[in-house]
């Protein structure tokens, strides 16, 4: 079930990052730095063939289960939607000043 807040916006999210091995192997630390930085949003980092592309990460917002069993939630506010791809930025900064060292 989807984490919501008092006014039933949704604070769970899918991050599609870039594609490329550079990303690939930051899933993990991308996840931990979001719920860092938004303790009460709930985020998972996962690569879905076909979704990814070469410069940009994709935020979804999820908001509920096709059962019909529980209302859908609304949207974050695009406050919040801004403040997740200000702190996602920061990994493209990285990706193109912190290369993979083998």
């Amino acid at each position: 079930m989807p984490i919501k807040t008092e006014g039933g916006e949704t604070r769970e999210f899918l991050v599609i990052p870039p594609a490329g091995v550079w990303f690939d192997t930051r899933r993990r630390e991308i996840a931990i730095e979001l719920e860092r930085r938004f303790p009460n949003m709930k985020f998972t980092v996962t690569v879905v063939s076909g979704e990814q592309d070469d410069r940009d990460f994709k935020v979804i917002p999820i908001l509920g289960a096709a059962d019909g069993n529980q209302p859908m939630l609304k949207w974050a506010s695009m406050d919040v939607i801004e403040e997740v791809l200000g702190c996602l930025a920061a990994f493209i900064v990285q990706s193109e000043t912190k290369p993979i060292l083998h």
